[in-house]
């Protein structure tokens, strides 16, 4: 062995090999630390400026989204006051049983296209359209919807999402739920409804049923067809848990409705046969039907009613479900073989535009008799 070669000493090897050990884990152990840190501080300045902006949002609920939202639009460019559709309203604010709320492809009207200085708008400018959702006039999300189209000569825009806007019930709880519609600086429209929430007695069985309390269950509408014809379209649901007994997974109830319609107290209209349909388990459903006339029931003739074809008077309608306790009534006037307006739909006659019924040129809604 050449002497100046050196004797091998595990002892020695395994301490140098635990000192590295050492110096690696501490180096690496700081680096986790010190992205733990960058997170949580990220984190909080996340918080406090979701903080800072519900403030905002808050205190200027009336009139515009934030202070920092400047987007201001020429709304002298259409001479009607803008509103959300109710049948878009209706038909897609749904909320399922296992409460998971909707906020989407809702139709504003008469948005203008321009900003103030007279600029066209980019419809994907996030500041353009948003929806604010409150619960007990506290915030608790904005949704924004970039990208939305607009239709019917660019009187009417979607407020369409790229992926569905929803909210979760059991996060929130029950209580006032309000949506309020932005475009630009302004808050035009506002919609409430409660929400509520069943639970099931069957100590077999667990789970709650959320469900939405609201105008679904006191407006009904006349609405024109393209082929002519007066449609009648209600809403209804049902709070079953299990509606089958012979088949639980079975979540729709069949229900048969009947309705009758009046004209200065003499029967002007009625369904020919027991109309069968179904209802679904807390979420609310439209149901539509033509008008079949009386005068024309045992004739082979066209015997619906169509929407010119109305004649001046007054007019109640009764509408039956056999799920439910008692028929709805509802009343309405027709003059110059036109529906009139109910007061809530009249831009001339209501007080607070941003609770307009909105029925564009072929929706009448009419309103339910108290109890």
């Amino acid at each position: 062995m050449n002497k100046h070669s050196k004797t091998f000493n595990p002892t020695t090897f395994l301490i140098l090999f635990l000192l590295i050990g050492l110096q690696c884990s501490q180096a690496q152990f700081r680096g986790l630390a010190k992205k733990a840190k960058s997170k949580i501080e990220s984190k909080t300045k996340r918080q406090e400026a979701s903080e800072s902006s519900s403030s905002e949002s808050n205190s200027n609920s009336g009139a515009s989204i934030s202070a920092d939202n400047t987007l201001k639009l020429d709304w002298s460019q259409f001479s009607m006051t803008p509103a959300v559709t109710m049948s878009s309203l209706l038909n897609n604010t749904e909320v399922t049983p296992e409460g998971v709320i909707t906020v989407d492809y809702y139709d504003a009207t008469f948005i203008p296209t321009k900003k103030i200085d007279g600029t066209e708008l980019d419809p994907f400018n996030k500041d353009f359209i948003n929806v604010s959702v409150y619960k007990n006039d506290d915030l608790i999300q904005t949704f924004k919807y970039p990208g939305s189209q607009r239709k019917e000569q660019d009187k009417q825009l979607r407020y369409m999402s790229r992926n569905t806007n929803i909210l979760y019930a059991n996060e929130y709880g029950e209580g006032t739920y309000r949506l309020d519609f932005h475009a630009g600086e302004s808050n035009f429209y506002s919609f409430e409804f409660e929400m509520k929430k069943k639970t099931n007695t069957d100590p077999y069985k667990s789970g709650d049923l959320w469900y939405a309390e609201g105008v679904w269950s006191d407006l009904a509408y006349l609405h024109n067809s393209k082929h002519g014809k007066a449609i009648l379209g209600i809403y209804a649901r049902h709070l079953e848990f299990t509606p089958d007994a012979e088949n639980p997974k079975k979540t729709d109830l069949k229900v048969k409705l009947d309705y009758k319609l009046f004209k200065n107290g003499k029967l002007y209209a009625q369904n020919r046969d027991v109309i069968d349909t179904y209802v679904k388990k807390g979420t609310w459903r439209n149901i539509e039907t033509t008008l079949d006339l009386v005068k024309f029931k045992n004739q082979n003739s066209d015997y619906y009613l169509k929407h010119q074809d109305w004649e001046d008077g007054s007019y109640t309608l009764e509408v039956s479900l056999n799920h439910e306790n008692s028929p709805r009534s509802y009343s309405f006037d027709v003059k110059d073989k036109k529906i009139v307006l109910a007061p809530e739909q009249d831009r001339t006659k209501i007080s607070d535009p941003s609770r307009l019924i909105e029925g564009w040129n072929n929706y009448f809604w009419i309103k339910k008799k108290a109890e």
